[in-house]
């Protein structure tokens, strides 16, 4: 006959009565320090809580209330709990368990941007391209990035080009989690040394709770497993399509769409398809087969060829995020590069207006791009239209939180009343753009300024 281990005071060290309180009590508090601080820093959004990151397990399941604020705050829960129990005499591999529990919401976080919730990870990329694309327009220098990235090389395609962005763009919430998890594991293997130094030989009763853990584990890994098989699928499928094997190809993109059905939002996805269905169906034109077409104009720097092909799928399919996202692409591309008679391509002046026309309908392809909506705000500023100058202006204000790119439109939308004869406004339109500048890199702010003393 067994019976439980009862841990005395008398029997524990004052330093070992310290520890078993006050560690686990840390980890739960920067447990729940975690859920009230930003996981992901959006280039254009800003700074992601945790309470607003939704838990994503794939098949379109998106539910605001399941988030990670939510589960830190559940870890954080649970430690609290067993620290309150430890002071009884609670079993010290509850601490190892609370331990591994907090891993789960940062296993949980790198599993769904990089494996789950592509559409996310494209989405992010995407406004980090636009980003970049801005900073190269100021005329000065620019916060300096965690990975230097230039803006076209922003890659969402693959695992590696998804872990290298949330990387760039991770926030201090997400990596609490770690030192939660580490503070609970090396306590609960020094409680493990106390509790063999003191039990009294008679043995421990233990709950044969195998069956739970497994159910537990089928259940998690039918949730979050298909979002990784997924990957592999598609993986699978781009091998085939290197090696010319189209038909294989193709089933094994439709196994990855059922296993992830997000994919049929991301442009790359569609231009894996339609490499497969061009080369099988050459006389049968599909819209996957022209967004295929267009991403090989494009890489062989043919941007109005690209366009051309796109502008019909874009046509059928205006609403779609992977027809708005290839378009906007594209569509930056002709914005930024030009090609003169029997020329090659060459990166368009700083100040030149002819990318206009491709600015124009780049916004009205997408109206929330801050590139987009920036640049031709700029460009009108160089025309002297200084009434759409500072509408334009406005609108990249409304659409983004980067406080570099609204020092820059304040700026300009300070030149435009300026150029109008508003002096008054214009002056306090830059100290809002220097305001928003603490670190100095807006000269053109700074020096307008100094001229209106």
């Amino acid at each position: 006959m067994s019976t439980s281990t009862v841990i005395l005071p008398t029997q524990l060290l004052p330093q070992e009565k310290m520890w078993r309180v006050l560690i686990p009590a840390s980890a739960g508090c920067i447990m729940l320090l975690a859920a009230f601080l930003p996981w992901l820093t959006d280039p254009v959004k800003g700074n992601m809580m945790a309470w607003r990151l939704p838990l994503d397990i794939v098949w379109q399941f998106h539910v605001d209330v399941v988030n990670y604020g939510v589960l830190c705050t559940g870890c954080a829960s649970y430690v609290f709990y067993i620290t309150f129990a430890k002071a009884r005499g609670h079993n010290d591999a509850s601490m190892i368990i609370a331990g591994l529990l907090c891993f789960v919401p940062l296993l949980l976080f790198l599993l769904q941007y990089t494996c789950i919730d592509i559409v996310a990870s494209t989405i992010l990329a995407h406004h980090k391209t636009q980003v970049l694309l801005i900073q190269e327009r100021y005329g000065y220098g620019a916060p300096a990035d965690r990975i230097k990235l230039q803006p076209f090389d922003v890659n969402a395609t693959t695992v590696m080009g998804r872990l290298i962005l949330l990387v760039d763009q991770v926030s201090i919430g997400a990596l609490l989690p770690l030192v939660s998890a580490w503070l609970l594991l090396d306590s609960g293997r020094r409680g493990s040394r106390t509790m063999r130094r003191i039990r009294d030989g008679q043995g421990t009763h233990r709950i044969q709770s195998w069956r739970i853990w497994l159910t537990v584990g089928c259940v998690t890994l039918l949730l979050f497993g298909l979002g990784p098989s997924s990957t592999l699928c598609e993986y699978e499928a781009k091998l085939l399509l290197s090696s010319g094997n189209y038909t294989q190809a193709l089933y094994w993109l439709n196994v990855a769409d059922m296993l992830n059905p997000g994919l049929e939002q991301v442009p790359s996805f569609h231009i894996e398809r339609g490499q497969a269905l061009y080369f099988l169906y050459p006389n049968q034109q599909s819209d996957d087969s022209r967004i295929y077409l267009a991403w090989v104009y494009r890489g062989q720097r043919d941007y109005l060829d690209a366009y051309q092909e796109l502008l019909p799928v874009w046509q059928t399919h205006r609403n779609e995020s992977w027809t708005v996202s290839e378009m906007s692409t594209t569509l930056e591309y002709l914005s930024e590069y030009t090609k003169y008679l029997n020329g090659p391509v060459v990166l368009r002046p700083a100040h030149d207006d002819t990318a206009l026309r491709w600015l124009l309908q780049l916004t009205l392809v997408d109206s929330s791009n801050v590139y987009g909506q920036y640049q031709v705000g700029r460009i009108q500023c160089d025309l002297h239209n200084y009434p759409a100058c500072a509408i334009y202006m406005r609108v990249t204000l409304r659409l983004n939180h980067n406080a570099d790119i609204q020092s820059s439109a304040y700026t300009y939308m300070a030149l435009s009343d300026i150029g109008l004869g508003d002096y008054a406004s214009g002056r306090n339109l830059l100290f809002q753009a220097v305001q928003l500048d603490p670190s100095y890199r807006n000269n053109t702010a700074r020096e307008e300024l100094s001229g209106l003393h």
